[in-house]
């Protein structure tokens, strides 16, 4: 009985990086800033979590570990002006 625990443990254990990498983005989802400014549509979402979208004219990549849902929206961690910055 006790291995049949310990198989459990690490087999949850294992499967929690999988879980981590979980994409919580979807294409067609509106992306908002950090100050609350609307980026634009997802236009793809990578296996990492990360989205691509064309923000200002040109495809931005933003990271996945910067996004999140909070009230039913997609919304990353950076600002406007850093999403500006960075490239596809």
């Amino acid at each position: 009985m006790r291995k049949l625990f310990w198989a459990f443990v690490i087999s949850i254990f294992a499967a929690l990086p999988a879980l981590a990498q979980t994409p919580v983005a979807t294409k067609g989802a509106m992306l908002h800033s950090a100050d609350g400014v609307r980026l634009g549509e997802v236009d793809r979402v990578e296996g990492d979590g990360s989205v691509q979208l064309i923000f200002e004219g040109k495809v931005v990549t933003v990271p996945g570990n910067t996004l999140s849902v909070q009230d039913g929206s997609l919304v990353t961690t950076l600002k406007k002006v850093d999403v500006m910055n960075l490239k596809s």
